[in-house]
């Protein structure tokens, strides 16, 4: 076994062994659960956190797998021998298989909806979204033949997929090749939020996912007016998934993709790039999905929660302790103070942006705790700023803040230090 091996051994056993000490007590209240085959495990918040730390440490040492994948077979490989003595001796093939995983490459299609593609390809971090009529597509198809021996049938025409290329477990390919596509397809669905109608103004527009479409289902009214005698009507919708609608599609095209670079499209291109994401990065990616189902919410007090959600998952989260729970270490600056010192430039500007955030809180607490539903549109307009653009500056700091709680230290130095923010 190489040196460093032997080194991420003795790293991770103590620290597997910690996690799973008391295998016949699950917890009260579990954060985390996982299962392969008939076994399965429950964590708590403290114990899911530490087995992050050993996937990181396993991340790292074998940089050409990508970390969802080492995820998913440090879950296995506790299924299969945590619950038996001498796992010890398991971990050793655990990281080989690990390594081996580099050289297995799978090439996973998938369909997408809410784009329009007028250029050949548009690459976005791991993902290249091509047109249905790419001759690769056609070239990989016919290579496929089921139990019968005959191909999939040729995908229509006119269809935008996302193309990953991964390596791993086949076993898992396709579900983290949708995670990396869906996730790619969120950045899009923030950058592009002010050009969307369906953000601020109840309206229709485009929803990036990874499905086809699905057709709109209209609901027509009829209203009489007794002033002047006379019928009107008119149609409507409910909440929506996609639509093949080509005027409800973000076109990507040589002055879409300038419009979203100059929002730091490259900052989230390296962010989906990024194969050992650090506990920051997942944040800046937990955020992202926040900020784009409020762009998809229909809804106006349910698209509020969500881009406040947004802010809450940059600032808030703690060492994933329970307030009740020994140790417990509080957030370290509140969200006001945390946008305030991200986003403002001068002293002013701070305290402008933390008061405006503390009023925009007090809605949040109001749609929770009392049920509230009369949102403001320059409210959701004004909250929906700075939780974008909360997560466009933190996607483009994020190489200072690899170490864990870097972010928290340098908040707390902005709070009490004298220093500008860098452009």
């Amino acid at each position: 076994m190489a040196d460093r091996d032997k080194a991420l051994v003795a790293r991770i056993v103590p620290e597997l062994r910690r996690i799973f000490a008391h295998p016949s007590a699950p917890p009260a209240d579990p954060a985390r659960a996982f299962s392969y085959g008939d076994n399965g495990w429950s964590l708590s918040l403290e114990e899911s956190r530490d087995l992050d730390d050993v996937i990181r440490a396993v991340a790292s040492a074998y940089p050409q797998v990508h970390q969802r994948t080492c995820a998913r077979e440090v879950e296995r490989f506790c299924c299969e021998h945590m619950q038996t003595p001498g796992f010890e001796q398991a971990v050793p093939q655990l990281l080989a298989h690990i390594a081996n995983l580099g050289s297995l490459r799978h090439l996973v299609y998938i369909q997408v909806t809410g784009m329009r593609l007028e250029q050949a390809e548009f690459p976005l971090g791991p993902v290249r979204f091509i047109s249905s009529t790419h001759p690769d597509v056609d070239d990989h198809r016919l290579r496929i033949k089921d139990i019968t021996g005959s191909h999939p049938d040729p995908v229509p025409p006119n269809i935008v997929l996302a193309r990953v290329e991964l390596s791993g477990d086949h076993e898992f390919a396709k579900d983290i090749a949708t995670q990396q596509v869906q996730l790619a397809l969120d950045c899009l669905q923030m950058l592009s939020s002010h050009k969307n109608p369906a953000t601020f103004d109840g309206d229709l527009g485009f929803s990036l996912l990874c499905c086809s479409p699905i057709q709109l289902v209209h609901a027509r009214s009829w209203t009489y007016t007794h002033v002047d005698e006379r019928w009107s009507s008119c149609d409507g919708c409910g909440p929506f998934i996609a639509t093949a609608d080509p005027k409800l599609n973000l076109p990507i095209n040589t002055k879409v993709i300038k419009l979203l670079a100059a929002v730091g499209l490259a900052d989230f291109s390296a962010l989906l790039a990024e194969s050992n994401p650090s506990s920051f990065d997942a944040r800046v990616a937990t955020a992202v999905q926040w900020n784009a189902n409020a762009v998809r919410e229909r809804d106006a007090a349910r698209k509020y929660l969500s881009f406040y959600i947004a802010l809450e998952a940059l600032f808030v989260p703690d060492d994933l302790r329970s307030a009740e729970a020994p140790g417990y270490v509080s957030p370290t600056l509140p969200v006001d103070e945390g946008v305030a010192f991200l986003l403002g430039k001068t002293p002013d500007a701070r305290v402008r942006i933390s008061d405006r955030i503390r009023t925009l809180s007090g809605k949040r607490n109001m749609i929770v705790h009392r049920g509230f539903r009369l949102i403001e549109r320059a409210d959701l307009r004004e909250l929906a700023y700075y939780a974008v653009n909360s997560c466009i500056q933190a996607a483009k700091m994020r190489s200072q803040f690899r170490d864990e709680r870097s972010f928290a230290r340098w908040l707390r130095r902005r709070k009490f230090g004298d220093f500008d923010r860098p452009e």
